[in-house]
């Protein structure tokens, strides 16, 4: 919640991307007396939140022998460091929207009473959510392992730790690799 205080309801409708950039800072010092408060303004800010996986490092086989992989990037530690540098911005649109929200609030008071005010206030706040539609399809992060084979057929096995090649569960998968002399292969698995 960021307050829009008595004294300067009116500067929201002249520019109201400038004046959220005015006002951002008031988010982490929410001291003010309530009769100088207009309004609330409810904003939702998307959140990367630093979980470890819930699997560890998975496990990989090759013909039954286990082979340990690397981590090679930890996607999420990048994508909270994205976020975090893309957060002034976000905010500031975010601030934007909820202004033009408030807006609509105070022109429904204006034209049809203090009632209708407050239900499309009510309608506002219960509409603001924070987008998070680009964050949560990434992969917590990739392992990488190079393993070298004798040329033939060999099976390429990966589960979470807790799924064990040999327990057939479900969360368990292989493929076959051809191994050529001299050449290389590559395999690819994704879990969730």
């Amino acid at each position: 919640n960021v307050p829009i205080l008595k004294s300067e309801a009116d500067e929201t409708e002249e520019d109201p991307f400038r004046f959220s950039l005015g006002i951002a800072p008031r988010m982490y010092s929410p001291y003010y007396d309530a009769d100088d408060i207009d309004y609330f303004l409810r904003i939702a800010l998307p959140h990367y939140p630093d979980a470890p996986s819930i699997y560890g490092t998975p496990d990989l086989y090759i013909d039954s022998l286990r082979v340990e992989p690397a981590e090679a990037e930890d996607i999420s530690a990048i994508a909270r460091a994205e976020l975090e540098a893309d957060m002034p911005t976000i905010f500031a649109r975010t601030m934007a929207r909820a202004l033009v929200k408030y807006q609509l609030t105070r022109a429904a008071k204006h034209r049809w009473g203090w009632g209708l005010g407050r239900l499309v206030n009510f309608a506002t706040a219960a509409t603001e959510q924070a987008d998070l539609r680009g964050w949560l399809s990434l992969p917590r992060a990739i392992y990488v392992a190079t393993i070298y084979a004798k040329p033939g057929l060999h099976t390429l096995a990966v589960s979470p730790p807790r799924g064990r090649p040999e327990t057939g569960r479900a969360d368990f998968q292989e493929i076959q690799i051809d191994a050529q002399s001299g050449a290389t292969s590559f395999a690819r698995f994704r879990q969730y």
